[in-house]
Order: C-alpha cells, then structure tokens, then sequence
C-alpha cells in the first residue's frame, strides 16, 4: 500500500463513494468498451513507431553517413545522443519513483472513478481512486527552475491487492492551444519509448512520471510540465467526458518546495567543467565516479585551475569518499602544483598568456579580434618561420564555435576538400530579440514538422557551457544589428558534424 499524502480528509472523500461496484454491461456495450479502449492504445503504438522514424530522421540529421550507417547496423548499437523531448533533466530522478513527497509541496488530488475489473467472471464494474499531481525540484542554480511531475493512482487502503482491480484511465493534456493531447506516462524515469497502456491492472497504487511522446505527430505534443496544464482521464463507459485536475504553474518558494533553493546532491551528473570567464578561464573540473559494489558512496575528484599572486598558473587537485546523495559540504584533501601552464587562454582577460608568448616568438598579427559572438578573441597571425597560429577563445563553447567557423575550413583547404561551410535555411520555432553589434552564432537544435526544417535555439547561451553545445546539432547565425525575428522566421543555420 503506498503512503497516502491526503491524509484524513483524502480518505473520507475516497470512502464516501463506492469503493468498486459492478456495472450492468451487455455485450453490445462491453464491445463497444472494448473498441474504445482499443483505439487510444493503438494510437499509442503509432507515436511508438513514429518515434523510430523521427529518431532515425534526427539522426540522419545529425552526422555524415558514416553516423547514418551507424545508426542503422545490426551488429552495432546506434550512437547515444541527448532525448530531445525529454521532460526534465536526466539527474531530477533515478528509479524507483519516489512514493512520497514533502507534507509543504503543493499537492493537486482528485477522487477519480476508474473502470474496474473482475477477472473471476469478467465482469466490469468501476471503482474510485485518488489521482494526485505534485512535482520534484530539479534545479536549485537561483536562476530559473525546473520540475518533474509525478502522478498517483492511490487505491482505498482495504481494497489494496485485491479484485477485482482498478484499469488504468485514458490520459490526456491540455496546455495553452494543445488541446486534449496524447501524453506520455510512464513507470520509470528518463525514458524514450516506455508508456502505461490503457486498461493496464492496477492492482495496487502506483506513482508515474509525465514524459512526452518523442513524435511529432498531429495527436500529441511537446510539453512544458512547468507551465500550467489540465490533466483529464477517461474510464471509457458509455457516456464518460472525462474527469479534469488543473495544474498550475510551477513557481516554487522557500516555503513550498524548500530543496528547490537547497544544494543539488553530489551525483554522477555533478561531472563537468566550470569556468570564470571575469578570471582569465580559472575554472574546475570534477569528476564523480561510483564504486563497485558500493551503493553508499561515491568517489569524489577535482582539479582546480586557478592563478598563484604572481599570475602563474596553480593547480590544486584531490579526491574523497562522499556519502552518495549528501548536499555537502564536504572535505577533501588536497595537495598543489605551482608554475604550470593552461591550454588555450586565447582571451581578454588578465591572464592571456598564449598571445603574449607568441609575440616573444616573433608572431606578426593579422587578425586581431573578431566580431563574432561567441569568439571575439580570436585572433590569427604568422611565425617568423611562416607557420600560421590562429588562437582560439578560452572558454569552451566559444572554442568549439570559432573552430567550425576558422579552424575547420583551414583543415579542409589543406586537404584540398570543399571550404564551403555546410548552411541550410530553416524556420524559428521561437521569436528572437533584436541582435546586437556582433554576428551571433547560436546554439540551436534541429526538429521537422510537417516537411519544414525548424530551428530552436538552446535557452542558456553562456559560451563556457560544454553541455549545451553537445546538445546543439546546428548553429543558427543572427546578422550584426539584426532586428527582431517572429516564430516562422527564416533564418540560416550551420550543420553541425555529429560523427
């Protein structure tokens, strides 16, 4: 029996209606019950199908055809990439769903009539649950925040295991002008393709996660779960319209969602890198391993780039056991080497080294900077010796971007192959504010409705950010000074090289 959340109020509204009652179905009806329920699963096994269609689309998309071929060998898996329809971030919930949430997060609760069924004579009959909706904190950067939303399908506590048992409903959603569309509900976290059918037993209560259908398709929709919405479930008797819970938006405070503003646990998905661009690139890299046959622990390593009061650089690095799961914080021992050096600080800050000892070299500039964002750093010039040096920006996605753009060009030339940058046109998906005095390239994301190719550029465009460029397959240019663009804007995007 899963803990109840409604507490006393929740269980007398549940006791006060019939627990299970059989209906007096005839054939006919029972038939025509049947069909029903068979067309909404079978339109859930179309977006199924649809998904392998588009995943092998945003494939093809995203590489050359050696990654096409890839994708589609039999003897070999397809290459890993970001589920762009994912619902929330792939560190917000690990399995197995989490069966109880904080007594002063907002909680959303329904008594909902269910179909119900008795296998002993197959008989249909209904029974009511308490369907509730509340959401778990994913961030806590002080910044924006994101949820996940989770869904239970309480049973009386005396009717727990027992038949005949409640069917799982037909779900749908409305959000802004989607209106009563197909939604994905599945049984465990960061999931592509797992979904409840209808009429699925519900033998005991159960907990869910909203997650969207990776399709494009007309029945559904890509969901925002942070904004409002109203969820209807449908038992499918003769005459049923539907039984709704609203939603609304997701706007957690101290009080209300009180680990939204808390540090985020140490996990795996704490790996990364972090950079101070105001400090000449001083940044961190950390890593969290997990430990074989430790479910408890973690081991926790970093290394930290940072500059000694002489300006040289100074590393420190270490390592710790940590309680998995802890906020910290924690200690870790630590030991340092001075007098290093960094790769790359091709940038404005106080600690640009690399130009510095190029100049020493004899190095005659060319191309100062550049009016490019992300990359104004820039720069390209020759050695006395005639080799060229072209200096990338420190921070990372700046590096990457100003490498499509200058460094990979170059290589091609010197291959003798096609310098051409590989631009296609494609369509907003969102409106843009007016660019500034730069030529901005933007990290974006590819998608395609209805035969158009649409262009979505990434929320965070914060040029140290490794992550939102790995997830990026295109980037979409904005002309210095342009003006504000619609949704259905044209607007050209390079293709990014996946392989």
């Amino acid at each position: 029996m899963r803990k109840s959340w409604m507490g006393t109020l929740g269980l007398l509204l549940a006791l006060a209606a019939p627990a299970w009652a059989a209906d007096a179905l005839d054939a006919a009806q029972a038939g025509a019950r049947s069909l029903r329920v068979a067309e909404q699963n079978a339109a859930l096994t179309r977006l199924d199908s649809r998904e392998g269609v588009s995943r092998a689309a945003a494939t093809q998309r995203r590489g050359t055809a050696a990654l096409t071929a890839a994708a589609t060998a039999s003897s070999d898996p397809a290459p890993p990439f970001a589920n762009s329809y994912r619902a929330y971030p792939p560190s917000c919930l690990a399995d197995p769903l989490p069966f109880d949430t904080p007594t002063e997060a907002p909680r959303y609760a329904k008594t909902v009539r269910l179909a119900s069924y008795r296998p002993s004579d197959g008989t249909y009959g209904v029974e009511d649950v308490t369907i509730t909706l509340w959401r778990v904190p994913c961030s806590s950067s002080g910044q924006f925040y994101n949820s996940a939303t989770l869904l239970a399908i309480d049973r009386v506590a005396s009717q727990e295991g027992k038949t005949p048992y409640p069917l799982f409903p037909g779900v749908a959603l409305t959000q802004g002008s989607n209106t009563l569309k197909l939604v994905r509900v599945a049984s465990e976290p960061n999931t592509v393709l797992s979904h409840t059918n209808v009429d699925s037993p519900l033998l005991v209560s159960q907990v869910f996660v909203l997650e969207n259908f990776a399709s494009s398709d007309s029945t559904t929709a890509y969901f925002d779960f942070n904004l409002p919405f109203t969820i209807t479930f449908y038992n499918y008797f003769a005459g049923d319209t539907g039984q709704s819970i609203s939603v609304p938006t997701y706007s957690p405070t101290q009080a209300t969602f009180p680990n939204a503003f808390r540090n985020v646990p140490i996990s795996g998905y704490l790996s990364g890198n972090w950079s101070d661009p105001a400090k000449g690139g001083e940044g961190m890299t950390v890593q969290v391993l997990e430990l074989p046959g430790n479910t408890t622990q973690y081991l926790f390593t970093f290394a930290w780039f940072t500059y000694d009061p002489s300006g040289l650089p100074y590393w420190l690095f270490g390592g710790a056991t940590v309680p998995a799961g802890t906020r910290g914080p924690i200690t870790v021992d630590t030991v340092y080497s001075p007098g290093g050096s960094f790769v790359g600080g091709a940038s404005v800050g106080d600690h640009d080294l690399v130009r510095a000892a190029a100049e020493q070299l004899g190095f005659s500039p060319r191309v100062q900077s550049v009016a490019v964002r992300p990359g104004k750093p820039t720069f390209f010039g020759v050695l006395p010796d005639g080799r060229r040096l072209l200096g990338l920006p420190g921070n990372p996605a700046s590096a990457l971007v100003c490498a499509e753009l200058f460094l990979r060009p170059v290589l091609q030339a010197w291959q003798g192959a096609p310098t051409a940058l590989r631009m296609a046109t494609a369509r907003l998906s969102t409106p843009l504010p007016a660019n500034g005095p730069r030529e901005h390239w933007m990290r974006a994301r590819l998608s395609v409705s209805e035969g158009v190719l649409l262009a979505t550029p990434l929320r965070d465009q914060d040029s140290s950010l490794v992550t939102v460029f790995a997830e990026a397959d295109a980037l979409l240019v904005r002309q210095a000074g342009a003006s504000a663009a619609a949704e259905g804007a044209v607007a050209e995007v390079l293709l990014l090289d996946r392989a």
